[in-house]
């Protein structure tokens, strides 16, 4: 993956150690209910975390634009200006090389995606897919996944904070 400074980076890396909130998006979505109102989620959540700042230190967001050719690094950089600026709470903000090296990635969540076409056959920019989020547990695994109808920051930050109490009781019977 490419991160927003344009440098490579391994999604592995950022999908273990802190729990993780993975959506896929483009920036240019104007689906209502698509990318913008993940967004808009994402937002919130982030002031409802940065509120404790406890549990913002144990959390990641991620967020893989769908359209490597258009979201570039300086496209990923504008749109996520607010939130990567600022050290309260991390948000990373990615994207693929190319649409190849991004379809094992899509493919491996579950994310189907559609180039949407036009009268004539030829692709638009729209790109048709489920929203979805990943909740992702320090070791990596997805315990969530949230679509449209469970979007809901109050039960997001719940299962945070659940997972925070999971891996505070390991590392007490770790000790």
């Amino acid at each position: 993956m490419v991160n927003a400074d344009s440098r490579l980076q391994r999604l592995a890396e950022l999908t273990s150690g802190k729990i993780t909130l993975l959506t896929c998006f483009y920036t240019y979505c104007v689906d209502p209910w698509g990318c913008p109102y993940a967004y808009w989620t994402l937002s919130g959540l982030c002031d409802r975390l940065i509120a404790d700042p406890q549990l913002a230190r144990l959390v990641r967001f991620v967020s893989v634009s769908f359209d490597p050719t258009n979201d570039t690094p300086e496209a990923l950089r504008r749109y996520g200006a607010r939130f990567m600026n600022d050290s309260r709470l991390e948000w990373r903000f990615l994207t693929a090389p190319s649409v190849g090296d991004l379809l094992p990635l899509l493919d491996g969540f579950g994310q189907d995606v559609q180039v949407e076409r036009d009268a004539n056959g030829r692709p638009t920019r729209t790109i048709n897919h489920m929203l979805k989020m990943f909740l992702i547990d320090p070791d990596g695994m997805i315990r969530e996944i949230y679509s449209l109808a469970y979007l809901q920051q109050p039960v997001m930050l719940n299962d945070m904070r659940t997972l925070a109490l999971e891996e505070r009781s390991t590392a007490v019977r770790t000790r």
